[in-house]
């Protein structure tokens, strides 16, 4: 080993242990994250910048974190014990690597054990996998399963939020991915109603979805691609830094799983229903304010509603306004507080419950 190498030290620095052979064994790999050339890079533990492999790491006694890069992972020697404990994260990216450039290629057996152990992938979704990864020959519907697996691999473990914005914003018709599902939640962009459905339907192809459910996914596009920009991931990152610090708590409208966490999804190729199910949620008391303080919600949120008031006590009747108004806004729980006067018509009432029918339909 390379004595001019900082990361072993670095890393015995940051462990109970003392010695290179027992300090190492104390972390093991959390998630990896391949970052486009259009986005903040970061340093390796070891000092060495820009990286843009990343290998979050995470100590098994401490809960502390750290970055290292593919390329020290690289570097360790096959009977190092850095090898034995970190060695399957360059594997992962190999494969990730290929599957980057070429969608149907398979996967190696340590990015599906890696899936499986994510709950990335399913038992079926794995069992399957390996039983056609060394196939040439697959019939129509087995390549289509496999590309739609490849294509869920890559948006849960390897692509970061920004990196799926990017993909997105070229095309609006692809979809989001879970991180970005996610961070769109988080920044108030996406209700829990939003969250869950995009959570259910991101892994499949568009063909696979009813007419109502590509609109509504398109419409989820279209509002995240609108309110995000791409300064918005730069920022997030610098305040997100691990540096080895203790895991940073949830805040109030986060999910149990970390915006970085993967899901798992329905089989991509199974047939939509009606009856779909979704995962329950926590209705976030502080949604609308934490919409509003972060941006993300209506930039004159007061003014907005203030001139609906306005307008309620002028004209009652105007229904067909305030119905406009409600399909228009991305996030109509801000207007509620404020169109009490409109509560007891009933043509707003017929407006609503025809509203609501036709969001139920699409789930």
């Amino acid at each position: 080993m390379v004595t001019t190498w900082r990361l072993p030290s670095e890393i015995i620095s940051l462990s109970h242990a003392k010695t290179w052979g027992v300090a190492i064994r104390e972390w093991e790999l959390d998630y990896i994250e391949k970052l486009d050339p259009g986005e903040e890079s970061e340093t390796c533990l070891c000092g060495h910048a820009p990286i843009r492999e990343l290998c979050h790491i995470i100590n098994t006694q401490t809960s502390a974190r750290t970055i290292v890069g593919n390329h020290c992972i690289l570097r360790f020697d096959r009977d190092d014990p850095g090898h034995e404990v970190l060695g399957v994260a360059a594997k992962i990216f190999q494969a990730c690597n290929r599957i980057l450039k070429d969608p149907l290629v398979s996967a190696n057996e340590e990015l599906i054990d890696y899936a499986l152990k994510k709950s990335v992938f399913t038992e079926a979704n794995a069992e399957f996998y390996k039983d056609v990864r060394l196939k040439r020959n697959l019939t129509s519907a087995q390549a289509d399963y496999k590309e739609n697996l490849n294509n869920q691999l890559l948006y849960s473990i390897i692509l970061s939020a920004k990196a799926a914005f990017l993909k997105l914003k070229e095309n609006s018709n692809r979809t989001a991915g879970p991180k970005l599902i996610e961070y769109a939640f988080t920044k108030g962009i996406l209700n829990e109603k939003a969250k869950a459905f995009y959570l259910q339907i991101w892994n499949r192809s568009n063909a696979s979805l009813t007419q109502s459910q590509r609109n509504y996914k398109y419409s989820l596009n279209r509002r995240i691609i609108q309110r995000i920009r791409v300064e918005d991931f730069a920022i997030d990152r610098r305040e997100d830094s691990f540096d080895a610090l203790p895991p940073k708590e949830p805040s109030a409208h986060e999910s149990s799983s970390s915006a970085f966490q993967p899901y798992s999804q329905l089989p991509p190729v199974e047939k939509s229903s009606s009856s779909t199910s979704f995962s329950p949620f926590t209705q976030p008391s502080s949604l609308s304010s934490a919409s509003s303080s972060s941006g993300s919600g209506f930039r004159n949120d007061e003014l907005f509603a203030s001139l609906i008031s306005v307008r309620a006590s002028t004209n009652p009747s105007s229904t067909s306004f305030c119905d406009s108004i409600l399909h228009a806004t991305p996030s109509p729980f801000l207007l509620e507080p404020h169109l009490s006067a409109f509560s007891h018509s009933p043509t707003l009432e017929n407006s609503s419950a025809k509203k609501r029918k036709r969001e139920e339909s699409i789930f």
